[in-house]
């Protein structure tokens, strides 16, 4: 075309330094188009991910304040039973002694404290999330990975999954995502940011099993049922409310959390939970099992 426009050297010469300048402008409009719907979406992730972070921070602070006021509860309970026994050993002991109105002040008090204690457990209670979904298990832990992904904590470390691509059950999924990111930040603890850690979910009979493997030094036999207590951690920075809590999440969900040795040399956390349960399932029933 430009040969047949052309009548000249000079008008062959102008039409391809025309040509040359329309692609470079035309590529230079492609390329800016592209780079800025690619720039808009990556902003619409990060802003989503923000949310979830935002969101996750807001459910882990009230289940933990529902724990601690459920653990405080419970301990207070514990000391009442005991003063309310001592009482009975008093009203038998000084029966016939002018201490009777002491006695019933003392009782008064015991059942205030006992009343202040319900109160604080049905206040733990209320901070924890309580709805119930039906969603596929493996797409959350895969959601999971990709947030985590953004920690610091997991950054040079190898995060993988492996098991089933569809598995549907019945639970809450901010309390199994919560639960599951407490366990890989536990993991990358543990392998001290270096290493391999492999999310594994499958079905076994009526039960969902979720495993965490990582490729540290392990958990000595001797500690696996320490680590869950209340505050108790082998790091010193820790809080030792982590595992802690994802012990309660599995205990909510009617399930269990167990330790073993991984095949990558590590620990292996293993979550198992009911695949079906009812919404009812969700009450503090569990949680008083617990505590």
């Amino acid at each position: 075309m430009a040969a047949r426009l052309s009548t000249s050297i000079e008008d062959l010469q102008r039409i391809e330094t025309i040509k040359g300048i329309s692609f470079i402008f035309l590529t230079t409009v492609s390329i800016f188009l592209i780079l800025f719907f690619l720039f808009k979406r990556l902003s619409m992730d990060e802003r989503k991910i923000i949310d979830q972070q935002q969101q996750l921070i807001k459910s882990r602070q009230e289940a933990t304040a529902g724990i601690f006021a459920s653990s405080i509860a419970h301990d207070i309970n514990n000391i009442l039973i005991v003063l309310d026994h001592y009482c009975s050993l008093l009203r038998e002991d000084y029966s016939e002694s002018g201490y009777t109105e002491t006695r019933e002040k003392v009782q008064n008090a015991i059942g205030e404290l006992k009343s202040l204690a319900q109160r604080l457990m049905n206040i733990g209670r209320g901070n924890l999330p309580h709805q119930f979904s039906n969603f596929n298990l493996p797409q959350l832990i895969r959601d999971t990975i990709k947030l985590i992904r953004k920690h610091k904590a997991v950054h040079g470390i190898t995060l993988d999954y492996s098991g089933t691509d569809t598995l549907e059950i019945t639970g809450n999924e901010s309390i199994l995502r919560q639960l599951l990111l407490n366990l890989i930040l536990n993991a990358a603890q543990a392998i001290k940011s270096k290493g391999k850690i492999e999310l594994v979910c499958n079905r076994m009979d009526q039960n969902a099993i979720m495993e965490i493997h990582d490729s540290g030094s392990g958990i000595p036999p001797q500690d696996r049922e320490k680590i869950f207590a209340p505050f108790y951690s082998t790091r010193e920075e820790g809080t030792g409310l982590g595992l802690l809590s994802v012990k309660v999440y599995a205990e909510i969900h009617k399930g269990q959390v167990s330790v073993t040795d991984s095949y990558l040399g590590g620990a292996c956390f293993r979550v198992e939970i009911p695949i079906d349960q009812e919404k009812a399932s969700l009450q503090t029933q569990s949680l008083e099992n617990f505590f």
